[in-house]
């Protein structure tokens, strides 16, 4: 249902309860935090692993990528940040 349960502690009578949260979204891309540390040179392959986790962490299940379709993920199959080069894979 898109909801998370949080243990609490009641602050007038210091009971153990449990609170609903609906609606939680991400508040700060992965993507950008990955390429922000990621150096100059790794920065499109860091682009596409940020899609790419972006895609799985989704919190709604119907809308996170179902795994026989992120295994076919462009940044898995090498096709971002990598180049090929006689047979071999190197970084671009």
């Amino acid at each position: 249902d898109g909801c998370f349960r949080e243990w609490y502690k009641d602050k007038v009578t210091g009971e153990q309860k449990i609170r609903i949260v609906k609606n939680v979204e991400c508040t700060k891309p992965i993507r950008n935090e990955i390429v922000r540390q990621a150096s100059k040179g790794e920065r499109e392959s860091a682009k596409g692993l940020g899609a790419f986790l972006e895609r799985c962490l989704v919190l709604d299940d119907g809308k996170r990528g179902k795994a026989e379709d992120v295994v076919g993920d462009r940044w898995i199959k090498g096709e971002i940040g990598y180049k090929k080069n006689e047979g071999s894979t190197s970084k671009q």
